[in-house]
């Protein structure tokens, strides 16, 4: 399952990256690091966003990704995966600032690649043509709370 997440990520990095590069604007750099930025308030921490951003600053972001989210990473695992029309819905627990978070989320084939990359469907949308993996899909993320 731990594979099946790290692959997830991979594939949403690499999606990512192929629609920057199909971006207008600034080529991607290497970058010169988190180390370059203000994160010491809220408010600086959003000015130096906007700034890696404008650089197109990617190690600076790979970085703050994998800082931010390094619990969440380490303790992730997929318990379930339930197919859902072209999609499939994950059924995911993490941790995160020490308690168990409970998630879920979706995933779709990108039409004419052999990838799958994460596609937002809520419990909402899934009502309409599932109403019990809905329930199911709003109960798992109750946990959380």
């Amino acid at each position: 399952m731990a594979k099946l997440s790290l692959v997830v990520a991979i594939l949403a990095l690499a999606v990512a990256g192929w629609a920057l590069s199909k971006a207008p604007g600034p080529l991607l750099s290497a970058g010169s690091g988190m180390d370059a930025y203000d994160f010491s308030t809220p408010e600086a921490a959003w000015r130096s966003g906007l700034e890696i951003e404008k650089a197109a600053d990617m190690q600076a972001m790979m970085e703050f990704s994998l800082t931010a989210r390094k619990e969440q990473t380490a303790t992730a695992k997929l318990e379930e995966a339930v197919p859902f029309g072209k999609h499939y819905i994950l059924f995911i627990s993490h941790k995160e600032d020490g308690k168990m978070k409970y998630v879920t989320r979706g995933m779709k084939k990108v039409h004419g690649m052999d990838i799958w990359a994460p596609d937002y469907i809520g419990s909402y949308r899934v009502a309409r043509k599932d109403k019990d993996l809905a329930k199911r899909m709003e109960a798992w993320e109750k946990k959380s709370k």
